[in-house]
C-alpha cells in the first residue's frame, strides 16, 4: 500500500506541476494578448495625432507597428492561441500610417508641381517682359497680369508642409524691372509722338 501511496502521491505531484505550468503558460498567452491590444490602441491613438507634416512621426510608427507584427508572429506556445483579431486591428492601424504616408506624399508631389509650373511661368514672364514691344500696350498690360497672378498664387500656396516659391522670384523680380523698362521707354516714345 505504501508504494501505491507513494507512487499516487508522485502522479499527483506531476498532475499538478502539469496544470500550474498550463495555467502559467495561459496567463503569459493572455498576458501578450492584453499587451498586444494595449499598444494597439497606443498606435491608434498615435496615429490620431499625426498629420501629413509629422514625417518622422509617421515613419516611427510605422516602425513600431511592423516590429510588433513581426514579434506577434514569432510568438510561440505549446498551447493553442490565436491572435487574429488582435493583429487584424494591427493591420488596420497600419493601413492608416500607410494612407497618412501616402497622403503625405500627394501633398508633397502637389507642391512640387506648383513650384515647378510657377517657376516655368515666371521665365515665361521674364522672357516676354525682355522681348516685350512698347508700342503694345495690351501687350505689356498682359506681361503685367501675369507677374502679378504669379505673385498671388504664391502668396495664396498653403500647405501644411513647407513650400519654398523662392527660385521664381528672381524672374520674376527680373521680369517687372523690364517690363518697367517697357513702360518707361513708351512713355518716352508717346511723349515724343505727342510734342513732335
Amino acid at each position: 500500500m505504501s508504494e501505491y501511496n507513494t507512487g499516487r502521491a508522485g502522479l499527483s505531484a506531476g498532475l499538478t506541476d502539469l496544470r500550474n505550468r498550463r495555467t502559467t503558460e495561459q496567463d503569459r498567452i493572455s498576458a501578450y494578448e492584453k499587451a498586444l491590444l494595449g499598444d494597439v490602441d497606443t498606435y491608434r491613438n498615435t496615429l490620431g495625432d499625426l498629420t501629413i507634416a509629422d514625417a518622422d512621426g509617421i515613419t516611427n510608427l510605422q516602425d513600431l507597428i511592423n516590429d510588433r507584427q513581426r514579434q506577434a508572429g514569432r510568438f510561440s506556445s505549446e498551447l493553442g492561441f490565436n491572435f487574429n483579431d488582435e493583429l487584424g486591428e494591427l493591420s488596420d492601424v497600419g493601413r492608416g500610417v500607410g494612407n497618412l504616408s501616402r497622403d503625405r506624399q500627394t501633398e508633397l508631389d502637389r507642391i512640387k508641381s506648383e513650384q515647378d509650373r510657377i517657376l516655368g511661368s515666371a521665365r515665361s514672364a521674364e522672357q516676354a517682359a525682355e522681348s516685350g514691344n512698347i508700342y503694345s500696350a495690351k501687350g505689356l498690360d498682359a506681361i503685367d497680369d501675369r507677374v502679378r497672378d504669379l505673385r498671388a498664387d504664391i502668396s495664396g500656396f498653403s500647405s501644411l508642409l513647407p513650400s519654398d516659391f523662392g527660385s521664381a522670384d528672381s524672374p520674376l523680380t527680373d521680369a517687372e524691372t523690364a517690363l518697367a523698362d517697357l513702360r518707361s521707354r513708351r512713355a518716352t516714345e508717346l511723349d515724343a509722338i505727342q510734342s513732335g
